[in-house]
């Protein structure tokens, strides 16, 4: 199993990226799965979290794991992506 981790630094409260997982066959057929679990991806607090991807096939399990981080410096994002808090926002349509 193979993990492609696009990103290992998040801001706190940050939508966590999902790594791409490929498989590789004894035959040599690769292909890429989405159905696999992953365990450990909190963004909503400070520190440094063990990510673990799991992925299942005809009782065959196979981990990966690897690690984010958190840093304490940095102000949460909130629900329109924004650092710190949002006052008003204006929507207009012409």
């Amino acid at each position: 199993m193979e993990v492609t981790v696009g990103k290992t630094e998040y801001k706190l409260g940050e939508e966590f990226e999902m790594p791409t997982v490929t498989i590789t066959y004894d035959d040599g057929t690769v292909i890429t799965v989405s159905t696999y679990q992953i365990s450990g991806n909190d963004t909503d607090r400070v520190g440094v979290k063990d990510i673990t991807v799991t992925y299942t096939e005809n009782d065959v399990t196979l981990k990966y794991s690897y690690v984010i981080r958190v840093p304490s410096n940095q102000e949460p994002i909130n629900a329109l992506g924004c650092a710190g808090n949002v006052i008003s926002t204006s929507i207009i349509l012409s």
